[in-house]
């Protein structure tokens, strides 16, 4: 299918679509806050088409194809990183299905059953990201530096917050935006919503916690060290932010406070999983995503491919050309005891270099 003229097509297996009335929701992007791409349905086969729905415009990327080559790195054979808007990403929950366009700025939602548009939402620049869809509200960001809350039922807007009182428009690839546009979607965990708005440190950026209820703030602080830019992801205990080119960064549920980057060479998709985060492609790892501990922060496995979903200990991974399946569990198992004795070798070395200063004074 060409993304760039159709947003989707529904098929089913054989039933009409109202049947899937029961269906597992998949209320944000790649179904939960971690991003895991799994549910619990089964699909029958064969598929059928049921209905199309067209976008009048292709999607309106925030950043264009990279250069041929990085002369400071020299890096040849670059693939793009910053890809986080490069489709009309979908999220369903019940009847209804809802997606925000990058070309006219707005939130739709849609009848599940026949396609066809129940209400429009129109923010005042590119909304980027899926929304996030929680207790009857629909939770989204845009360009135009504002996060909303809107009523999944019709439409209207219930709440919304921008970041910096102080953000001005100036033009980027195209569009006028904000100053701080919101490029990392919103992610709504017990009842409080987060979200960063902002992509440049030097003009400002900001960390957000929101009641996602009314709006009010929990938390909110400038940010002055991360270029915040794909969707926010959500272990128990931490809140990640990918940011593009470098890599993604840890921050606590509680205060927002920085618990530090991922040892990563950065890429806009991440997936959470237990305690371990996928990451990649990143900007020195063209076609590689790289595993790292959130623990210790290391990278302990580097594979060659563009995504990867892990479920019941099995990894499936998306390549150029293939998908395959690897061992997850014994993949992270190498990959500690590869980094452990790395650092008793760094622990070795260190120790001889102290002997050899004693001996030489």
């Amino acid at each position: 299918m060409n993304l760039g003229k159709l947003l989707m097509t529904v098929a089913v297996a054989g039933s009409p679509l109202y049947a899937m009335a029961g269906a597992e929701d998949w209320p944000t992007y790649q179904k939960d806050n971690m991003r895991s791409g799994v549910t619990s349905e089964h699909i029958a086969l064969p598929l059928c088409e049921v209905w199309v729905h067209e976008s009048l415009h292709p999607p309106q990327p925030a950043w264009p194809e990279p250069a041929e080559r990085d002369i400071w790195n020299r890096v040849s054979g670059l693939h793009p990183n910053v890809t986080y808007d490069r489709a009309f990403h979908t999220v369903v929950v019940g009847n209804r299905v809802y997606f925000g366009s990058s070309a006219d700025d707005q939130v739709y939602c849609l009848d599940a059953g026949t396609g066809k548009v129940v209400w429009r939402f129109f923010t005042e620049g590119p909304v980027r990201l899926a929304p996030a869809v929680d207790k009857g509200k629909v939770y989204v960001g845009s360009d135009d530096g504002w996060a909303y809350c809107l009523n999944a039922e019709d439409g209207k807007l219930i709440w919304r917050y921008r970041a910096d009182e102080e953000a001005h428009r100036i033009p980027g690839n195209g569009r006028v935006v904000s100053s701080t546009p919101l490029r990392t979607g919103i992610l709504v965990r017990e009842g409080i919503a987060y979200f960063f708005a902002g992509i440049f440190p030097s003009q400002g950026v900001f960390r957000c916690a929101l009641n996602a209820s009314n709006g009010a703030v929990v938390w909110h602080d400038q940010e002055r060290s991360i270029s915040p830019q794909g969707y926010l992801l959500g272990s128990p205990e931490r809140l990640f932010v990918p940011t593009g080119r470098t890599s993604p960064t840890q921050f606590d549920f509680d205060k927002g406070r920085q618990l530090g980057p991922l040892k990563t060479h950065g890429g806009a998709y991440a997936v959470v999983t237990e305690d371990m985060l996928v990451n990649g492609p990143g900007i020195r790892t063209s076609g590689l995503v790289e595993l790292a501990d959130v623990a210790t922060r290391e990278t302990v496995a580097t594979f060659d491919g563009l995504r990867m979903i892990v479920h019941n200990g099995t990894a499936y991974l998306q390549s150029k050309h293939e998908i395959s399946a690897i061992d997850y569990g014994r993949q992270v198992e190498i990959g500690r005891e590869r980094c452990e004795a790395v650092r008793e070798l760094d622990s070795i070395k260190e120790r001889c270099k102290g002997l050899e200063r004693t001996n030489s004074e």
